[in-house]
C-alpha cells in the first residue's frame, strides 16, 4: 500500500504509547511532527527522521492527511482548519466538545470532499463486531436490560494538564472513557435516550459518574465510569434469550447458556477470537482510514458515527445532578 505523508498534530503520551507503535507495525513514517512544544515534537520526529513544527500552519504544503491528539477543545477547529485545505484527518476521541461542533466537523468534511475518521478504535476488535451482529441478527432475543462498568484508577502518563481543565477537556471521565463506552453501546443496541446523569464534578471535572439510559425498544440500563475506583470493565447484555458479558479492554465474552456463542456472525467464530493489543487495533484503524482516502474501502468510523456518543454525552451534561457519595458531605 502507498502511504500518503501523514502529519501528527499534538506529541503527547497517547501518541508516543498508542499511535506510534502502530505506525511501525504498518510500516508508516509520520512526515511531520507538530506540537507548541517544539522540544517534545523533535524528541518524537527524531525516532523517525522526520520534520518538526510548532505550527502546522507553516507546513500545510509538507502533508495530506493528519493524526490529531491535541486537547478535546481544540479538535474541532484544527480539524475544520486543515479540511478547508484539503487534507484528510483522524481525530482522536471524543470527536469534539458539542454536537454543534461535531457537526460542523461532518458538514466541512463533505463539503471538501476529504476522510474524517474518529478514534473509536474499539470498533475494530474483532469479537465486538461479532457482538453488533449477533445482537442484530435477534441472538440474544428481545433486549431487556444492559448494564455497564468501567474504570480504573487514573494513571495515564499525560504530559499537560489539559485532562483536569474543564475548558480544555470539555469534562472528565465522561467524554474521555464515556465516549468510547457510550460508543459501544450504540453500535450494540441503536439509538439510546439519557434518563438521569449524575456526577461528583462540584468544582471540577468529573472523576466518577452515572448514567441511566434507555432503547427505543424500551431496555433500560445504567453505565458507570471512574477515574478513582477499580470497576469490573465489563458490560453485560440481558435479553429474552439468555444474558452475554463483555469484557472492556478485551475479546473475552461468556454467556449464559454457554451455547449463544456457538454461532458465526460476520464471519467471526469466537473460538477463534485471538488477543488483540491497543496499538492492534490504531493499527487497523489506520489502514482503514487510509484505504478509504485512497477509496478502496469505506471508513469504518466516520463523523457521523463519532457524533452520536457526543449527542449523548452533551445531554448527559445539560441535565446534570451531582452525585453523593456515603462518604462525602457537601453543600451544593
Amino acid at each position: 500500500m502507498k502511504y500518503p505523508r501523514v502529519a501528527i498534530i499534538g506529541c503527547g503520551a497517547v501518541v508516543e504509547q498508542l499511535h506510534l507503535p502502530a505506525f511501525k507495525k504498518i510500516g508508516l513514517r509520520p512526515n511531520l511532527f507538530i506540537d507548541i512544544d517544539l522540544k517534545r515534537a523533535e524528541q518524537l520526529a527524531n525516532g523517525f527522521g522526520a520534520k518538526f513544527s510548532n505550527d502546522y500552519n507553516k507546513v500545510l504544503k509538507d502533508f495530506d492527511a493528519a493524526l490529531i491528539s491535541v486537547p478535546h477543545s481544540l479538535h474541532a477547529p484544527i480539524s475544520i482548519d486543515l479540511m478547508k485545505n484539503k487534507k484528510h484527518v483522524l481525530i482522536e476521541k471524543p470527536m469534539a466538545t458539542t454536537l454543534q461542533e461535531c457537526k460542523d466537523m461532518v458538514d466541512c468534511a463533505n463539503l471538501n470532499n476529504v476522510k474524517l475518521s474518529v478514534g473509536l478504535f474499539r470498533r475494530y476488535r474483532t469479537g465486538y463486531s461479532w457482538i453488533r451482529e449477533f445482537l442484530n441478527s435477534g441472538g440474544l432475543g428481545q433486549i431487556k436490560s444492559f448494564e455497564c462498568f468501567e474504570g480504573n484508577v487514573y494513571s495515564w502518563p499525560v504530559t499537560t494538564n489539559s485532562f483536569w481543565k474543564r475548558e480544555k477537556a470539555g469534562g472528565g471521565v465522561l467524554i474521555d472513557t464515556g465516549a468510547h463506552t457510550l460508543d459501544l453501546l450504540i453500535w450494540w443496541l441503536g439509538n439510546l435516550k439519557v434518563i438521569t446523569y449524575k456526577d461528583d464534578s462540584y468544582s471540577g471535572v468529573e472523576a466518577d459518574c452515572i448514567i441511566e439510559l434507555s432503547t427505543d425498544s424500551g431496555a433500560t440500563g445504567t453505565v458507570q465510569l471512574s477515574r478513582t475506583r477499580k470497576l469490573s470493565n465489563t458490560a453485560i447484555i440481558e435479553g429474552s434469550a439468555g444474558k452475554i458479558e463483555i469484557s472492556l479492554g478485551s475479546n473475552n465474552i461468556s454467556a449464559y447458556p454457554k451455547t449463544l456463542l456457538d454461532g458465526i456472525y460476520n464471519g467471526k467464530n469466537l473460538k477463534k477470537n485471538r488477543p488483540q493489543s491497543v496499538p492492534d487495533l490504531i493499527r487497523h484503524q489506520f489502514l482503514n482510514w487510509i484505504s478509504g482516502m485512497q477509496g478502496k474501502q469505506n471508513i469504518c468510523v466516520t463523523g457521523e458515527d463519532g457524533l452520536h456518543s457526543i449527542k449523548l454525552i452533551e445531554r448527559c451534561y445539560d441535565i446534570r445532578e451531582y452525585w453523593l457519595f456515603p462518604w462525602m458531605r457537601a453543600t451544593i
